[in-house]
């Protein structure tokens, strides 16, 4: 595995090591192995509370890596496509693909900028729209490969992302209805929070490894 990392996934761990120093603080608090702090009546009343905050800000921590790495992609193949100089015409005919939400966006608001310049051979830039890649970013696994496949990326060949897909999504269902249902999530401890947050590691590891690879080809 690469030992290159992308700055979305440095800032990924930043993030995820925050949260699992406040999840083991907490739990040594319900322990009792932490006193003086005066939070641990606050701790055992809202244990359940604290462990469903801490699932929902894993899945933000994985969505946030996802939309972060991808607009990273993005924007490396856009300044390749810059520094390629190619006619406009050709990057406006091989983007008109139908099945590409990217390329389609891409080439409507592509082919007005260009009507506007002087020179024929302008430079296509590729553009995010105004909310970035939010539409086609989801903690759902199955959402995830189809938004990677966009900048040809397949996570079929991710070995964590196999491997772990059905136990994130299940994850993602699960913060789901915490967040639109409010399910009690009883039966999750903060160990449990833990465990899983390793698992989420791996995943996002393997997928920036590939990442890492494909930027590099």
């Amino acid at each position: 595995m690469s030992n290159l990392k992308t700055t979305s996934y440095k800032r990924y761990i930043d993030n995820l090591n925050d949260l699992r120093t406040f999840v083991n603080d907490s739990h040594k608090v319900q322990l009792g192995q932490s006193s003086g702090s005066g939070a641990e009546q606050f701790v055992i009343e809202h244990a359940n509370f604290l462990t469903k905050s801490a699932l929902v800000q894993l899945c933000v921590c994985l969505e946030s890596y996802l939309k972060d790495v991808l607009s990273e992609i993005y924007k490396e193949y856009q300044q390749r496509v810059a520094n390629a100089n190619l006619p406009k015409n050709v990057i406006v005919i091989a983007s008109r693909d139908k099945e590409n939400k990217f390329s389609k966006a891409a080439v409507n608001k592509a082919t007005k900028d260009l009507e506007k310049r002087e020179n024929a051979e302008a430079i296509f830039l590729l553009q995010e729209n105004e909310n970035g890649f939010d539409d086609f970013i989801s903690g759902n696994p199955d959402r995830t490969k189809v938004a990677f496949s966009y900048m040809g990326i397949d996570l079929d060949k991710v070995s964590s992302y196999i491997q772990h897909k059905d136990l994130i999504q299940s994850i993602v269902l699960k913060r789901n209805k915490v967040l639109h249902y409010n399910d009690q999530a009883s039966d999750l401890t903060f160990p449990d929070v833990i465990q899983i947050s390793a698992v989420f590691e791996e995943y996002v590891e393997d997928i920036d490894a590939t990442i890492q690879t494909a930027i590099a080809s």
